[in-house]
């Protein structure tokens, strides 16, 4: 929200006008923070320096992030096909080749091994 003054000649005082600016849900700004959050992760993930590292610190690196995602989603009680729509959204919006169908697929991939408590590498 935001404050303007104008001058009232008439009664000699200011006056105020507020203004409110329509923004999203807070929800959705969560849920488009989050999917946000996960384009840079599957990015990270799958940009060459990380292919160079070995699979062990590179997956655990993703898992860990992943099992933090899980826990923010449960508790915002976000569905994934709202964070999938997001991600293809931001993908459109910054035209990232890294970041696609493929990423959303692999997230979803990983978020549902997760959930199963099956930590295990996901290519």
């Amino acid at each position: 929200m935001s404050q303007d003054f104008s001058v009232d000649y008439e009664n000699d005082r200011f006056t105020e006008h507020s203004i409110v600016y329509m923004t999203m849900n807070p929800m959705e700004v969560v849920t488009s923070s989050i999917a946000k959050y996960i384009c840079w992760m599957e990015h990270e993930y799958r940009k060459k320096s990380t292919l160079n590292m070995k699979t062990t610190p590179r997956d655990e690196w993703y898992f860990m992030r992943i099992s933090w995602l899980y826990q923010l989603v449960q508790v915002f009680e976000i569905p994934l096909t709202k964070i999938s729509e997001w991600m293809d959204k931001y993908a459109e919006i910054i035209n990232e080749p890294l970041i696609g169908k493929e990423s959303v697929k692999h997230f979803l991939r990983s978020f549902n091994l997760h959930e199963k408590g099956q930590l295990q590498p996901v290519s």
